[in-house]
């Protein structure tokens, strides 16, 4: 039993630095997550208007298509071969997978940022632990600095990806939504009835 235990304990201090090295690539990927959502927040803000009377019929897709995005995208290609419904479908399912993607990404980082967190926590509580039966108090504060820094760092990864994530989702289903309209109108096709 005591072989068993020592084991355990030595696989989880082996497991504590790909635990950090891990949080810290996600701490990074969040802020480029980040990043990136301010550039889409603003070109969204800069080219509203312009979408907004594309949806409402009032723009045609040439003033559409200068809007960035998967939005711009939609009215470039509906221009080029809008009346081959197969090809509108399969490109507003493309749209739907790049959009869904990016989603994922986000709240995949929300919730793995909690756990590695976790994980950097409890790891060197053991050690910690150690110490304060052999009265080692600079290693019991080392290891508990890590603890508490991991789980700040787990948590500042968490907050925003999830709050992206959230606000994503909203945009992306909208732009679906605008996309599928627009389709629908230039064919004559109903909307289909939901359930």
């Amino acid at each position: 039993m005591s072989v068993l235990k020592d084991l355990i304990f030595h696989l989880s201090e082996v497991l504590l630095v790909p635990c950090l090295a891990l949080l810290a690539a996600f701490f990074a990927w969040t802020l480029v997550m980040l990043g990136m959502f301010a550039r889409e927040a603003l070109e969204r803000r800069r080219s509203a208007a312009r979408w907004r009377a594309f949806v409402a019929g009032a723009a045609d897709s040439s003033t559409a298509a200068a809007v960035p995005g998967a939005r711009g995208r939609f009215a470039a290609f509906l221009r080029e071969r809008g009346g081959d419904e197969l090809q509108v479908e399969k490109h507003l399912q493309d749209a739907e997978m790049g959009m869904t993607k990016v989603v994922e990404r986000a709240s995949l980082a929300s919730k793995l940022g909690p756990m590695l967190g976790l994980m950097g926590t409890l790891i060197p509580l053991g050690p910690a632990l150690r110490s304060l039966a052999g009265g080692s108090v600079a290693s019991l504060s080392e290891n508990l600095i890590v603890a508490f820094a991991t789980a700040v760092v787990g948590l500042a990864v968490a907050g925003p990806c999830f709050w992206m994530a959230s606000v994503c989702r909203r945009w992306y289903e909208r732009d679906l939504s605008d996309m599928e309209f627009v389709w629908r109108r230039a064919t004559g096709r109903p909307a289909e009835v939901l359930p």
